[in-house]
C-alpha cells in the first residue's frame, strides 16, 4: 500500500510541512503538529480526501444520511450527538453524586477515629462504627469515580473536536474562552493590555471557513478587536449566540455536498488569489484540504479537466439542472 502524504502549514511561521498519514491516529479529525522551524506546537484539523469521512458519522463511523454536517465536511448522526451529549450530562452529574457522597464517608471515618467521638458514643450508648465496612465503601466509590471520570473525559474530548468545526458558535464557547484566558493570562495577544475588556476572535472569520480550533482563536482587547474588523465597533453580546444562523460559508458547503451525493452540477463565480474572476461551472467530485482553505474538487466545463476551488472563493453557488453535457461527464467518471 503506498504511503499517503498531506501538506500542512504552520500558523506561527508559515512553513509548510509534510505528514505522513500512516503515523496519523484515523480515528481524531484534530492533530496535534510540531512546526520543525519554529518547533510550534498547534492543532491541524485533518484533511478530507477521496474516501473521505463525508460519508460517515464520525462518532460511530456507520453511512451518514446528508443531514447534519460540521465545516470541515465530516458528517455525524443527530441521535449518536445526542447519546454522547447526554451521556456525558448524565456521568457529570453521577460523578458530582459520587464524590459528594465520597465525601461524607471520609468525614465520617475521620471522625470516628478521635477520642472525643468515641467517648461521646460512649456516653449515648451509640453503636460502634464499623470502620472496615467504611473503607469498603469508600474504595468502591473510588472505583466508581474513576471510571466515571475517564468516561466524562473521553465524551468530553468528542464533543470538543466536534464543537470545534460546529456551524456557528458551538455551545462550549465559554469553556473555550476560558481556555483561552488561561493561556494568555488575560492578556490582550496583539498589544499585551489587561486594563480593556477582552473578546475571543476567529484568526480565519467563520464566513471565510475558519473554525473553533484553539489554534485559530485568540484573545484581544476591544481596540485591537475593532481594528481587525475594519475600525467598526464589536459589541459581544451580537456576535456570540449559540442559536445564530449558520454562516455562509457553511450554506455553501452544504449546497457543495448536496452536489456530490446527487452528481449535480454547481455553477458560482470564482475569484481566484490574484484577483481574476470568473464563472464556473463543475461537477463536484470530494471535499478536500488545501494548506488552510477547504476545497472542492471535480470538473470543470470550462477547463475541461479537474480542477481545485477554495470555497471561501466562490460565490453566488446555485445548482444546475442536468445537462447532456453532466450525463456524458457522469458516464466517463462510472
Amino acid at each position: 500500500m503506498s504511503i499517503v502524504h498531506f501538506s500542512a502549514y504552520c500558523y506561527e511561521c508559515n512553513t509548510s510541512l509534510i505528514i505522513d498519514s500512516s503515523k496519523v491516529d484515523k480515528s481524531k479529525f484534530i492533530i496535534k503538529i510540531k512546526c520543525f522551524k519554529c518547533f510550534k506546537i498547534f492543532d491541524y484539523g485533518l484533511p478530507l480526501n477521496n474516501i473521505d469521512i463525508s460519508k460517515y458519522c464520525i462518532i460511530c463511523n456507520k453511512e451518514c444520511d446528508y443531514d447534519l454536517m460540521l465545516i470541515n465536511g465530516s458528517r455525524y448522526h443527530q441521535l449518536c450527538y445526542n447519546s454522547i451529549n447526554d451521556k456525558y450530562k448524565f456521568d457529570l452529574s453521577l460523578y458530582l453524586q459520587k464524590t459528594f457522597k465520597r465525601k461524607q464517608l471520609a468525614n465520617e471515618l475521620e471522625k470516628s477515629k478521635s477520642i472525643l467521638n468515641k467517648i461521646y458514643r460512649l456516653i449515648k450508648n451509640d453503636p460502634k462504627v464499623d470502620i472496615q465496612a467504611l473503607n469498603i465503601k469508600i474504595n468502591e466509590l473510588d472505583n466508581t469515580i474513576l471510571l466515571l471520570n475517564q468516561n466524562i473525559n473521553q465524551y468530553k474530548q468528542i464533543l470538543f473536536e466536534i464543537h470545534s468545526f460546529w456551524p456557528s458558535y458551538p455551545p462550549d464557547w465559554e469553556d473555550r474562552k476560558k481556555i483561552i484566558q488561561d493561556r494568555t493570562d488575560k492578556c490582550c495577544e496583539v498589544c499585551g493590555t489587561d486594563r480593556s475588556e477582552l473578546h475571543l476572535h476567529h484568526k480565519i472569520p467563520m464566513h471565510k471557513g475558519g473554525n473553533h480550533t484553539l489554534s485559530n482563536l485568540e484573545y484581544v482587547c476591544v481596540n485591537c478587536h475593532s481594528r481587525k474588523h475594519g475600525g467598526r465597533t464589536i459589541y459581544v453580546e451580537d456576535k456570540i449566540t449559540i442559536e445564530e444562523e449558520f454562516t455562509g460559508f457553511y450554506k455553501k458547503l452544504e449546497l457543495i455536498q448536496y452536489a456530490i451525493d446527487h452528481k449535480k452540477i454547481v455553477r458560482f463565480k470564482y475569484r481566484k488569489y490574484d484577483g481574476e474572476k470568473s464563472v464556473r461551472s463543475i461537477s463536484p467530485e470530494y471535499l478536500k484540504q488545501a494548506g488552510k482553505s477547504l476545497c472542492v474538487e471535480g470538473y470543470c466545463y470550462l477547463r475541461n479537466e479537474n480542477r481545485i476551488f477554495a470555497i471561501k472563493r466562490m460565490t453566488r453557488l446555485k445548482i444546475e439542472k442536468s445537462s447532456g453535457i453532466n450525463e456524458a461527464h457522469q458516464k466517463i467518471r462510472q
